[in-house]
């Protein structure tokens, strides 16, 4: 079941329940700004959502939840105001062998109103048994794979490091492990 609760203060009312297999889940996360005030030097910490929210209603700013089903092969685009799902990627249909994801899954934008890309490890198993971290869009459509180092499945958390600031780009850290060997290692 996929249970969303709405805090109010001292209470709390059930949303909505969904009959939704899931073992994982990830959703985009806006992060506040530090800005100053203007007639002091201190530094105060403000939503951007709160800003978003305040303009607009609750059910156009629904940022979507992404759900990866038990069986690791599917992934569910949902939307929190009312369990709603918007769409379904069938990982094995994509690959036209067994898919599974492997690690946690990560969403990431370009910017705050940026479109979702779910990042993850997959294993795809063809004539032969390959691992990768790969993109897909908000529509479900891959936008990149890479095979990853001594073919290792990728494991737990992919974590994305910035570079601003640096003549390096963006990159993505991940660890990843087989029979014989464990390894961490960056995509850019």
């Amino acid at each position: 079941m996929f249970w969303a609760i709405k805090d109010e203060g001292d209470n709390a009312s059930l949303l909505y329940k969904r009959t939704i297999s899931a073992s994982r889940m990830a959703m985009y996360e806006v992060n506040g700004s530090l800005k100053h005030k203007s007639k002091s030097n201190t530094k105060t910490r403000k939503s951007k959502l709160l800003d978003i929210i305040s303009s607009k209603s609750v059910q156009e700013v629904a940022i979507p939840i992404w759900l990866l089903s038990e069986s690791r092969s599917l992934i569910y685009k949902v939307y929190p105001t009312n369990g709603s799902i918007e769409l379904t990627v069938n990982l094995t249909s994509m690959f036209g062998g067994a898919a599974e994801v492997t690690s946690d899954m990560m969403v990431s934008r370009s910017d705050d109103k940026g479109i979702d890309n779910v990042i993850f490890g997959i294993t795809v198993k063809t004539s032969s048994i390959t691992n990768y971290i790969m993109s897909l869009d908000s529509t479900g459509e891959m936008q990149w794979k890479v095979p990853t180092p001594s073919n290792v499945a990728v494991i737990g958390q992919i974590a994305g490091i910035s570079s601003e600031g640096t003549n390096f780009g963006d990159m993505l850290v991940a660890f990843g492990n087989n029979k014989e060997s464990g390894s961490v290692f960056a995509i850019k």
